[in-house]
């Protein structure tokens, strides 16, 4: 495959799997086991991803090897009667066990630094969380199963308060009234075709002006770049991200799409010369980080709430190292990590440079909860909501999210290895489809 990125070559074995994708910005290399299941993976890089995947009878992922972590780094998964992942444990000590109701939704999942309990309201939508730090939050919908309102109590650092949002018939916040800090209230109108009057757009519907940026798309309606051009990205011919230029630093990423997640994901973050700077492992979900800080290689494992949002890494004793809160769209809450990360609210990819998450389709924008261009995919009769080919999680960023940018799925649920990404509903079940966190 021959694209503006460069060119990628393939190989395969005797029954068609692929055994290695050597891409400009690196080769990975991959093996199976008998029943087909992907076995390992490695890049041809020093410091680069080297990974190894063990399964039982039934073919779930139990236990991942991180070949670049010192000592025994393996990570474990267990699971109950049903198939739900009962059970995280990483190779630094931290255990998290989940507990399900009778629809196999998580109720709870806990570790030693960090507690969920859910609640559900008589639709099923998710009402309120409590966590293990008293930490309390609370959600209301209208009679769609949009989201209404959300309100924070008893935080530990005071950030206290709420935000309502104003709708009209199809979805579009057309106000919202906060006392969270952080988070703007305002008003807002749309024209016939659900584009926010205050922005500009193209002839494709991408949003081209907003919040003082201006954006640029290529063919495909793919973002390539930011104020003409401070900012520019380029893809591979699948779509995926694979460099980006900012401030004048080149950052490539190496992305592997056989990993147990069901999503492509970037295994490592390299120089514009080729030079490894951040290397992930992947289970059922992101498992560390690994990258030089003060010239040692230091490895980060995340943590998760039961949205899959990223909330704490914890470094290689087990200690919390950074901590993170979002409002219910992914707007961060909590400001003075040290730790460099780019991976947050539901686990994605966050572009500080354009205030941006990366959802590998479209990019979206936690302000205003909306994405920046029209769902690619168009509208589908099946789900009411999906009419609004703008909206996050049809207006639901609670219980839906859209991890492809392409397709509202449920939170928390992971793919079983080798299925395709998965769309189940109610938040669950949490089989090997697994975990929240």
């Amino acid at each position: 495959m021959t694209d503006a990125s460069g060119t990628t070559t393939y190989s395969y074995d005797s029954m068609d799997r692929l055994t290695t994708k050597a891409t400009p910005e690196g080769t990975l290399s991959y093996t199976y086991d008998a029943a087909g299941n992907l076995a390992s993976m490695s890049s041809n890089h020093t410091n680069g991803v080297s990974a190894t995947y063990s399964y039982d009878d039934l073919n779930r992922l139990t236990s991942v090897v991180d070949a670049n972590l010192a000592g025994a780094g393996t990570t474990t998964y267990t699971y109950d009667t049903a198939s739900n992942l009962g059970t995280v444990t990483y190779p630094n000590g931290i255990h998290t066990g989940f507990a399900y109701d009778q629809l196999n939704r998580v109720s709870t999942a806990v570790s030693q630094v960090a507690g969920y309990s859910y609640q559900r309201g008589p639709t099923g939508n998710l009402a309120n969380v409590v966590e293990l730090n008293g930490r309390t939050v609370n959600w209301t919908y209208d009679g769609i199963n949009r989201l209404t309102s959300e309100s924070i109590s008893s935080d530990p650092t005071k950030n206290n308060g709420s935000v309502s949002y104003g709708l009209d018939p199809v979805g579009n916040r057309t106000s919202a009234s906060a006392s969270l800090n952080g988070i703007p209230s305002g008003n807002w109108s749309f024209n016939a075709d659900d584009e926010v009057s205050s922005e500009s757009y193209d002839a494709n519907g991408n949003v081209i002006a907003s919040g003082g940026k201006s954006f640029a798309y290529d063919s495909q309606n793919h973002l390539i770049s930011m104020n003409g051009g401070a900012v520019q990205i380029l893809y591979d011919g699948d779509g995926n991200r694979v460099a980006k230029s900012a401030n004048g630093i080149v950052t490539r990423y190496l992305v592997d799409d056989l990993n147990p997640t069901g999503y492509a994901q970037v295994v490592e973050e390299l120089s514009g010369a080729g030079v490894v700077e951040r290397q992930y492992t992947y289970g059922l979900q992101r498992i560390n980080q690994n990258q030089p800080i003060n010239n040692t290689w230091t490895v980060s494992f995340y943590g998760y709430d039961g949205g899959g949002s990223v909330r704490q890494l914890t470094n290689a004793a087990g200690t919390v190292t950074d901590t993170y809160v979002y409002d219910a769209f992914g707007n961060s809450l909590q400001t003075g990590n040290q730790t460099p990360n780019v991976y947050l609210y539901r686990g994605e990819q966050f572009d500080s440079d354009l205030g941006l998450y990366y959802l590998r389709a479209r990019y979206y924008n936690p302000i205003t909860g909306r994405f920046m261009g029209r769902d690619p995919l168009g509208w589908n009769p099946l789900s009411t909501g999906s009419v609004h080919r703008y909206l996050y999680g049809l207006g639901d960023p609670v219980n839906g999210s859209d991890p492809s940018g392409a397709s509202d799925t449920t939170v928390g649920n992971f793919p079983i290895p080798g299925d395709p990404a998965p769309t189940s509903p109610d938040y669950g079940p949490l089989r090997p489809t697994g975990a929240v966190e």
